[in-house]
């Protein structure tokens, strides 16, 4: 179980995180920034994360023309 200063220091390595994406101009929500982290510290590779981060844009741009063409 995570003690008070071990979730101090993850809540503050997230809010760091979506600083940094917010800086970045990413489009991230800190939600989306979470997850992400998550992901990392699970040991999934940040290359893989961030490949399926743009298919994922491409997919959902691709849907919205689509949308508007409707």
């Amino acid at each position: 179980m995570n003690n008070g200063r071990q979730d101090e220091a993850e809540l503050r390595a997230l809010e760091d995180a979506y600083e940094l994406s917010c800086a970045l101009s990413t489009g991230l929500s800190r939600n989306d920034v979470a997850m992400i982290l998550t992901l990392t510290e699970a040991g999934i590779n940040a290359q893989a994360i961030a490949e399926v981060v743009k298919t994922l844009r491409a997919e959902q741009a691709a849907a919205a023309r689509r949308q508007r063409q409707q």
